[in-house]
């Protein structure tokens, strides 16, 4: 007669091997079944297979987290975080999907495939029923999908595509509508239509929350990613002329060649983020703040050179949005200011030049807040232009002019693309 062994009586091995054939929630289940399962079971190796080989289902997550530590609270976080994204990207939802804020914007910064521009409608419905933190969060998620490398493909250039990413990044739903709207709507957003500044302050103000910044910053940049991407496609980033009023413009040089910005893929999260555990009791508030002692210390600002563009109103009016020539190899220099050590003094000497004339970048960076003054100086110094920003974990983004006046500024790592210019 065969001999017949209680599942709990198999060789761990084989136990973990079964534990990581399914999605996290059996790995779980079967772990809490009995005191010996629970040992066999509870190894961070059981909770990295069941990423790696997919068991949790969805698009495969190939990146990897070879960084992690061997411990099994993290893994077991992350694999169960894997599990409600594929539960997600699998299955079409009417909603956000469950508490996202506790754990998409983790697997993002991981470059998760979570990190797609489709998933910008489902994410957008979470923002109308959540908590001020969690709007905040879900922002970053959308803005970090309005960024998908699936932006720069072939296939992407199409009218209507681009007309239903560009509705939903401004909240509108134009699914199920007629069709022959599309073409009209397109029209539209070829005039770069002005990106508002309500609520960025004209000038520094302390008592400005961060998280205003950043909200503001977040809603901005998947429009800004969105026009530069179309005004690049198609050859509409502008020399301009300088202003009636500008006093003797020097000469100007060639314009450097257009830059394409980085994807959310480019850009290397891991790196500057001190990212929090998904589910952790304080994840929404830690990640908020996770990139601040990193992208604000003094060789992060000064280690290589930033590059962007400046979006202004000046050409066309209020109503009407141009992108600069491009801004190419800011090298910055940094101290500590003698007055306060938490304020980062920043000045690049190499001369930039735009339609206004050239110019330097100076200005402040408070290393705990991540709040910058940045002024353009401009030579001959007729005149400074002051902008306020905020260090983000997608680079510098702020505003200048007045009030509503629609003109941004963006800057990153020039290390953030393919290649160092």
């Amino acid at each position: 007669m065969a001999h017949r062994y209680q599942f709990d009586q198999f060789p761990v091995e084989v136990i973990r091997r079964i534990a990581a054939s399914g999605p996290c929630s059996s790995a779980i289940s079967l772990l809490l079944t009995s005191r010996k399962l629970y040992s066999a079971c509870s190894d961070w190796t059981v909770f990295q297979s069941l990423i790696e080989s997919n068991s949790n289902g969805g698009r495969q997550w190939n990146l990897g987290m070879s960084m992690f530590r061997p411990d099994k609270v993290v893994w077991a976080r992350y694999a169960f975080a894997d599990m409600r994204a594929a539960q997600f990207m699998t299955y079409a939802t009417d909603s956000s999907p469950e508490n996202a804020s506790k754990w998409a914007p983790m697997l993002m910064t991981l470059h998760h495939p979570l990190l797609e521009f489709e998933h910008i409608k489902q994410l957008s419905m979470g923002l109308r029923s959540s908590q001020p933190q969690d709007i905040l969060l879900l922002q970053f998620c959308i803005t970090a999908c309005s960024m998908s490398h699936r932006t720069f493909q072939p296939g992407f250039d199409s009218d209507e595509e681009r007309t239903l990413l560009y509705a939903s990044l401004l909240g509108h739903d134009l699914e199920g509508k007629d069709p022959l709207d599309l073409p009209r709507v397109l029209s539209n957003l070829q005039y770069f239509p002005s990106i508002p500044t309500n609520g960025w302050p004209r000038t520094h103000n302390p008592a400005t929350p961060l998280s205003q910044l950043l909200l503001l910053a977040y809603k901005a940049l998947p429009l800004i990613y969105y026009n530069l991407m179309i005004a690049i496609t198609h050859n509409k980033v502008y020399v301009l002329k300088p202003p009636t009023h500008t006093p003797n413009p020097p000469p100007q040089p060639p314009a450097p060649p257009n830059h394409l910005p980085p994807t959310a893929i480019h850009i290397p999260f891991t790196s500057f983020m001190n990212i929090p555990l998904p589910f952790s009791l304080k994840c929404e508030e830690d990640f908020t703040t996770a990139h601040l002692p990193a992208m604000t210390h003094p060789s992060f600002i000064s280690d290589g050179t930033w590059k962007g563009y400046t979006l202004t109103t000046w050409d066309e009016g209020p109503e009407v949005g141009r992108f600069d020539i491009p801004i190419s190899n800011v090298k910055f220099h940094t101290r500590t200011s003698p007055n306060d050590s938490n304020i980062l003094e920043i000045w690049c000497e190499k001369l930039h030049s735009e339609m206004m004339g050239r110019y330097r970048f100076r200005g402040t960076v408070e290393r705990d807040t991540g709040k910058m003054e940045l002024v353009k100086c401009y030579d001959p110094a007729y005149i400074d232009l002051p902008h306020q920003a905020v260090m983000t974990p997608f680079g510098i983004i702020g505003t200048w002019g007045e009030r509503n006046a629609g003109n941004w500024l963006w800057l990153w790592k020039s290390g953030w693309c393919d290649s160092e210019e």
